[in-house]
């Protein structure tokens, strides 16, 4: 039973990427199962010096304290507690009642006195030798004394999960810097249709605010002679809002006087301190703008351009301390150093603006090619890089026509230019094609368009290039991959084929992407019984179909047997748990032999769901869901057998077709499917049939894309 029961939460888990979700699915077992009330996941490093609570979840009276613990950081060294000592010692710690705590430190004291905790029990999270972190799982209302196996299948669980929540963790990660490029891309898009550097510093800080918990923050940049610095921007939050004007625009030394921004910039070097105490600050203006400010935290970090330090940024909490690990300051720092272009290109298109020039130094040095075109082409502004976009690294472009350049007549420039001049329309697109006069080389280019207005009217289009062809030519090689994938899935699984007269038989194969995780096989086998294989390997997509790849091939080497269906799985299950467990290869199968002269079917499943017959009156559901293959090592499969008279039909398929949800959220279930399948006219063939079920099911789902693979 505890094998089944950890075979159901490891394929339900497993199922999710998302951090959260693993979590909660992992503390509702150990909810149900052990009575816990509450449970906190902590992370190492990768340097294994600290530890980093990255979720938690306490009873609900305790919903402060929870907030509270969120993104805490502490060494794994003694003063990292009883989790530290886990962690350091990599074996379970165990407080099954408060009153002997032992030789606890003052903080785990703290901790439990503020948690109201009970009981108290800390599971290393480990895969192999490499521990990746801990849970702390708690008891609030009373103690609770685990015995020995209790402690032992907690741990068995652990350990089963442990694959599962490193992989979540990842995806977190790589969602996290997928959101740090999203976020550099509508910063992007902002200061091309505004100009304003304002509103830039606004989308930064609004970023780190939601992300790290900011509160205010400031923009300073260094003065030409480089004895000082501006106060260009200074942010708060609303009941601080009146020291805004007070800063914005002061002038600072650069030397020690000019505080911690002066220091930053002075060294270019980042500076984070979580817990500021004023009283410790030597210098006395600094020491009075944090009063002022009343500032908990603050991370000053330096904007470079090509080596060079033009300002600092600067980040504030007000209300609590932050504790920022080092992987979130390596975080932020990487992301405020990829906008420092932006930050700086913001503030020098202001003063475009405002002086109607832009400065020599602004244009040599930009990493993107920009022009400015008048109203009928004529090129009035360039920079280095539209030189070399152009091919014309020694000529001047300054009042040639750009439109007269064969490279830009092969394009739609001309159209979208017209578009800005006279409609004010701002335009942008990625990918978008331009061919070298001089080398005929292809390119992809991002391009941004914008309007210039003048006196309330449009005289002049700003327009900005950047090369984004190696990221286009890999998303096109990364299509044709996949569409060279979904040829090789598809013509395995077209080599399913048979003719028999007294069998009809039609297929739907339809994957939620390009290539998926079912996988099916019909054949003959040597003694003339028609053998059909289903299997649903866990996940979507590459990796499951990749998987697919490994089970076609085990089972093409035992196919052929003359044994039954349970044994066949029970062989494949035997292969798979010796050679692919560590790879958390599961699936779930169901395989079934027809006599063709008689009526008799015989069948074996693991982990599948329950199948269907469509008898001359009603439908049965048979089938026993089972282990899925890969998952034990004794898959302990049992063979069965049924009727299947002349003119009644067998109906096979994987979980997605009735994973799939209405627009309620409410999923349609082995008993939705069921009802769809009982109002099918049992005249129709094969292919009629299916087509019912799918139009059942889509008109279930509104007619929306598919959640799941599908066969």
């Amino acid at each position: 039973r505890e094998v089944e029961e950890l075979g159901v939460i490891t394929r339900q888990i497993s199922l999710n990427l998302d951090f959260k979700t693993v979590f909660e699915k992992i503390f509702e077992y150990l909810k149900g199962n052990f009575g816990f009330e509450g449970c906190l996941l902590v992370l190492s490093d990768q340097k294994n010096t600290q530890y980093k609570v990255e979720i938690s979840r306490l009873p609900k009276e305790l919903e402060n304290i929870q907030k509270a613990l969120a993104g805490i950081v502490l060494p794994i060294e003694e003063k990292g507690g009883i989790i530290g000592q886990c962690l350091r010692s990599k074996t379970i710690q165990s407080i099954p009642s408060i009153k002997n705590t032992g030789e606890l430190t003052f903080m785990d004291r703290q901790a439990i006195v503020a948690q109201q905790i009970k009981s108290l029990y800390i599971v290393p999270v480990s895969i192999g030798e490499e521990v990746l972190g801990a849970l702390s799982l708690s008891t609030h209302k009373e103690e609770k004394i685990l015995k020995e196996e209790d402690i032992q299948t907690i741990t068995r669980f652990v350990d089963q999960i442990a694959v599962l929540i490193r992989n979540a963790k990842i995806y977190q990660n790589l969602e996290q810097k997928n959101t740090e490029i999203e976020n550099l891309a509508e910063i992007a898009k902002q200061i091309n249709l505004t100009l304003k550097t304002e509103i830039v510093f606004d989308k930064i800080l609004g970023y780190l605010s939601k992300t790290y918990g900011f509160e205010g923050g400031g923009l300073a940049l260094v003065s030409q002679d480089r004895f000082s610095y501006r106060i260009e921007i200074m942010r708060y939050p609303q009941r601080l809002s009146h020291l805004e004007k007070m800063y914005t625009g002061l002038m600072v030394p650069l030397d020690e006087r000019g505080g911690g921004v002066a220091k930053c910039i002075r060294e270019n070097a980042s500076i984070f301190v979580s817990r500021v105490v004023a009283d410790d600050v030597e210098n006395s203006v600094s020491r009075a703008a944090i009063k002022s400010m009343q500032i908990k935290s603050i991370f000053n970090i330096p904007i470079t351009i090509e080596g060079q330090v033009i300002g600092a940024v600067s980040f504030y909490s007000h209300e609590h301390y932050l504790d920022l690990s080092e992987a979130d300051q390596e975080s932020i720092y990487r992301f405020t150093s990829q906008i420092s272009v932006i930050i700086r290109n913001s503030s020098l298109y202001e003063q475009l603006e405002r002086e109607k020039s832009f400065t020599s130094g602004l244009l040599e040095n930009a990493p993107i090619a920009i022009g400015v075109f008048d109203e009928n082409g004529i090129i009035t502004l360039e920079n280095r890089a539209m030189k070399q976009l152009m091919q014309d690294h020694e000529g001047d472009l300054l009042g040639q026509n750009i439109f007269e350049f064969e490279s830009i007549k092969r394009s739609p420039l001309q159209e979208i230019h017209q578009n800005a001049i006279k409609r004010g329309l701002s335009f942008q697109a990625d990918k978008f094609p331009f061919r070298s006069d001089i080398s005929n080389q292809d390119y992809y280019l991002n391009i941004r368009v914008n309007p210039l207005l003048m006196e309330g009217k449009v005289k002049n289009v700003l327009v900005m290039f950047s090369d984004n062809t190696e990221k286009a030519l890999v998303e096109k090689k990364l299509q044709e991959d996949l569409f060279l994938a979904k040829r090789l899935q598809r013509n395995i699984l077209a080599s399913s084929k048979i003719k028999e007269e007294n069998i009809k038989l039609h297929v739907v194969f339809e994957p939620m992407q390009e290539v998926g995780g079912d996988i099916y096989d019909i054949f003959r086998t040597p003694e003339g019984k028609i053998r059909i294989f289903l299997a649903d390997a866990t996940g979507h997509g590459i990796q499951a179909a990749l998987t697919t790849m490994i089970i076609k091939a085990e089972y093409e080497k035992i196919k052929n047997s003359l044994d039954g269906p349970e044994v066949i799985l029970n062989q494949l299950n035997h292969s798979f748990y010796k050679n692919y467990y560590h790879l958390s290869v599961f699936f779930t199968a169901v395989l079934v032999d027809i006599e063709v002269e008689g009526e008799d079917i015989s069948y074996a499943s693991a982990g599948h769901p329950r199948q269907m017959i469509l008898r001359k009156k009603g439908v049965d559901v048979f089938g026993e869901t089972g282990k899925m293959v890969g998952l034990v090592e004794n898959l302990n499969c049992r063979g069965h057998k049924i009727k299947l008279e002349s003119g009644e039909v067998l109906l096979l398929f994987t979980d997605g077709i009735y994973e799939e949800f209405n627009a309620d959220a409410q999923e349609l279930g082995e008993e939705g499917l069921l009802s769809i399948v009982e109002k099918i006219e049992r005249k129709l063939g094969p292919v009629e049939i299916n087509q019912e079920i799918l139009s059942g099911v889509s008109k279930w789902m509104n007619y929306g894309n598919y959640e799941d693979d599908v066969t």
